[in-house]
C-alpha cells in the first residue's frame, strides 16, 4: 500500500488485509543476489549514507543496514536474522527496478541519508513504535524531511511477496509524471505493485488474490478507484479492491502476450500528462493493446486459465468469504439455457460495459443446437465519445475449450453462426475498448449495445 499526498491514506489499511492474507507456511526464503546497484560513494569506495530519521532512537531501537536502507525496530526483541534477509530482497528488488524497469533510486540515496524501514509490532504497547502513536501499518509513506519511508509489521519482514509489493512502491515514489498525479490514474499505484510481486513470486497459492472479482464486476473501468467513484456508485469489498485486483491483467499482459515490462512502468518517468491507462494504451500500440484487453478478458472469464487451478480457488473462496455485498454481482448480463433472446437486448445501465471493461453472456445447450448470434454496438457512449467493441466466444465442456474470433464491422455490428454440442456452455464476451482514458462528467461513461441470439429449429 502506497500512502502520500496523492494515494488513500492509512485508513485502508483494511483493504490489505484482504488481499494479503497470509499463509504462514508459504513465506518465501530470501533472495539469492550476487551483485548490487550502483550507489553514492565515500572515497573509500564503499557506499555510506548518513542516518535522518524522524522516528528512530538509537537507544530504543535495533538497526540493520545494506546498501542504502536502514532497518529499526524495538530492541526489546531480535529481529536481525529476518531483517538481514529482508534487506538482501529489498536490495534485489532494487535491482530490477532500477536496471530492468526503468525506475530510479529513492532521492535518499541520493541525499545521502538511508532509506528508514521501521518494523513495528502493531497494537502492542510495549513497542517503541506503538508509543510514539505514529499510527504506523503496512505502507510506504513520506516523513518531515520530504522523503519516502516503509513502515512494515514484524511478522510481514519475511512475507517477501508483500515486501516485494511496498518496496515497488518505493520507486513509484520518484515519479516525475503530471498524469500519475490524477485520480484516473491512483489504480496504477497498487495494480503494479501487485504486478511487480506476482512476477516475482507467480507460484504461491495467495498470489492473484482479487482473480474472481474482475468477472464479478467486469463492467467496472480500469481506473475505477476509492477516489473517483461516482455519486452513487456501488461500494464494499470487490469495489474497493478492484485496482488490486487489476494487476491480473497487467500479468497477463507481460507474462501472457509477451508486452515489454517497460510499458507497464514507463508511465511513472516518462513526464507525461497522460493518465497510466493512456500512457499503457499508446505505448502497446493501440490495435495491440484492444486485443489483448479482449483476450485477457475472455482467458478471464475461462476460470483465469492463466492462473493455477489453487490459485483461482483461492480467490472464489476469499471472495465469498470476505464480500461484504455479494449482490454486488454482475457476472453475466444475461444467462440462457437452450433459448435465444427472442428480440434483442440490451443490458441495464447497472450492468452494461464502461470504457475498459467487459460484459458477459452465457448460453447453455443440454442438446446440440445452432444459434445466429447478432451485435449491433452504440456508436457513442453516453457522454458523445466513440465507442469500440471487441467479441469472442469462449465454449466450454468439461476440461474441453474452444476460443473463438467475432469479427467486428466499422460499424460495430457483428453475426456468427455458433453451433455448440450436447452439454457445451458459450459465453460471449463483450469487451468494451473506447480510446476514453478519464471519467468524463460526474460518472463513467457507459458504451451500450444490443445482441440477439436466434436458435434455429
Amino acid at each position: 500500500m502506497k500512502t502520500n499526498n496523492l494515494i488513500h491514506g492509512i485508513t485502508a489499511l483494511c483493504l490489505l488485509v484482504s488481499i494479503y492474507s497470509c499463509s504462514k507456511n508459504e513465506i518465501n526464503t530470501t533472495e539469492n543476489i550476487q551483485e548490487t546497484i550502483d550507489l553514492p560513494q565515500s572515497n573509500s569506495g564503499i557506499a555510506k549514507f548518513k542516518i535522518q530519521s524522524e522516528h528512530g532512537d538509537l537507544t530504543q531501537c535495533d538497526t540493520l543496514s545494506k546498501g542504502n536502507y536502514l532497518v529499526w525496530w524495538d530492541n526489546d526483541i531480535d529481529l536481525k536474522p529476518q531483517v538481514s534477509r529482508m534487506l538482501d530482497s529489498i536490495q534485489a528488488y532494487q535491482k530490477t527496478c532500477v536496471e530492468k524497469l526503468g525506475m530510479q533510486v529513492p532521492n535518499n540515496a541520493k541525499k545521502g541519508v538511508y532509506f528508514n524501514i521501521y518494523v513495528h509490532r502493531g497494537g502492542d504497547p510495549e513497542d517503541y513504535f506503538t508509543g510514539l502513536d505514529t499510527e504506523f501499518g503496512n505502507y510506504v509513506g513520506g516523513n518531515k524531511f520530504d522523503l519516502p519511508i516503509m513502515a512494515l509489521p514484524f511478522d510481514l519482514i519475511n512475507d517477501f511477496q508483500n515486501v516485494a509489493h511496498e518496496t515497488f512502491h518505493v520507486f513509484q515514489d520518484q515519479q516525475n509524471s503530471p498524469g500519475m498525479e490524477k485520480d484516473d490514474s491512483f489504480w496504477y499505484y497498487e495494480a503494479t505493485a501487485d504486478w511487480f510481486s506476482y512476477v516475482r513470486y507467480p507460484n504461491l497459492t495467495r498470489s492473484f488474490q482479487g482473480a474472481y472479482m474482475l468477472t464479478a464486476i467486469p463492467e467496472a473501468p480500469l481506473w475505477s478507484f476509492d477516489s473517483n467513484f461516482p455519486t452513487g456508485y456501488p461500494t464494499g469489498w470487490k469495489r474497493s479492491n478492484h485496482s488490486y485486483a487489476l494487476s491480473n491483467v497487467l500479468y497477463y499482459f507481460s507474462e501472457i502476450e509477451k508486452i515489454d515490462p517497460l510499458n507497464i512502468t514507463g508511465s511513472f518517468y516518462a513526464k507525461t500528462n497522460k493518465t497510466a491507462q493512456e500512457y499503457l494504451y499508446d505505448a502497446i500500440g493501440e490495435g495491440k493493446m484492444k486485443g489483448y484487453f479482449l483476450n485477457a478478458a475472455a482467458r478471464m472469464v475461462n476460470d483465469h486459465d492463466f492462473l493455477t487451478r489453487a490459485q483461482y480457488a483461492n480467490s472464489v473462496e476469499l471472495a465469498l468469504s470476505d464480500d461484504d455485498q455479494p449482490q454486488d454481482n454482475n457476472q453475466f448480463v444475461l444467462e440462457l439455457t437452450d433459448q435465444g433472446t427472442s428480440t434483442w437486448f440490451r443490458p441495464t445501465k447497472k450492468q452494461v460495459t464502461n470504457a475498459w471493461s467487459f460484459n458477459t453472456v452465457k448460453l447453455n445447450s443440454t442438446a446440440s443446437s445452432n444459434y445466429n448470434l447478432q451485435f449491433k454496438g452504440d456508436a457513442k457512449g453516453d457522454f458523445g465519445s466513440d465507442s469500440h467493441f471487441g467479441l469472442k466466444i469462449v465454449v466450454k465442456k468439461g476440461e474441453d475449450v474452444r476460443f473463438i474470433n467475432v469479427n467486428m464491422t466499422e460499424t460495430l455490428e457483428a453475426q456468427h453462426s455458433l453451433n455448440l454440442k450436447d452439454g457445451e456452455t458459450a459465453y460471449v464476451v463483450i469487451a468494451s475498448t473506447p480510446e476514453v482514458f478519464q471519467m468524463l462528467g460526474n460518472d463513467y461513461q457507459k458504451f451500450s449495445y444490443q445482441l440477439k441470439l436466434d436458435k434455429e429449429e
